[in-house]
């Protein structure tokens, strides 16, 4: 039942995790293609974060749950009596039938409406506390903590 609250937000912390392994591997591809070294500085770096691929993640999920639950009882009984005087004889029965069915419904949904408008690379490390780098050394280390804590994939 907490899978049906919880998976929504679940794939958005994968998703912002996927964001950062795709700036981590633009980063490095980046640096080669630029031969950007250690020791570089200037404009260039902040081209590469400015052309980082822009990330967005719009979204409505909807989840629901159903449970039909039916009962169906029944209840028989009789009685039945007889009497003999002599060579007269009486009798006579009585006999009751009972059913009952039941259903109970048990429903729970739940909506979520997900979206970030769009996050750019720039954005999302002033988002978070951190500087731009500037130098090409900051800016390897930078792609290499982009991936540092990304989730185990199952």
């Amino acid at each position: 039942m907490s899978a049906l609250f919880s998976a929504p937000l679940e794939a958005v912390v994968d998703a912002e995790a996927r964001y950062r392994q795709i700036w981590s591997k633009w980063i490095k591809d980046q640096m080669l293609f630029l031969g950007i070294t250690d020791a570089t500085k200037g404009d260039v770096l902040l081209k590469v974060l400015d052309t980082a691929p822009v990330v967005t993640l719009d979204g409505k999920v909807e989840t629901a749950l159903t449970m039909r639950i039916a009962s169906v009882s029944e209840h028989k009984g009789g009685l039945s009596a007889g009497l003999q005087v002599g060579p007269i004889f009486a009798s006579g029965s009585y006999s009751m039938m009972k059913r009952s069915a039941e259903e109970s419904v048990f429903q729970a949904s739940t909506q979520f409406v997900i979206s970030n408008q769009g996050s750019n690379l720039v954005d999302y490390l002033k988002s978070k506390g951190l500087t731009p780098p500037a130098t090409g050394k900051e800016l390897g280390d930078l792609a290499d903590k982009l991936i540092k804590t990304l989730p185990a994939q199952s």
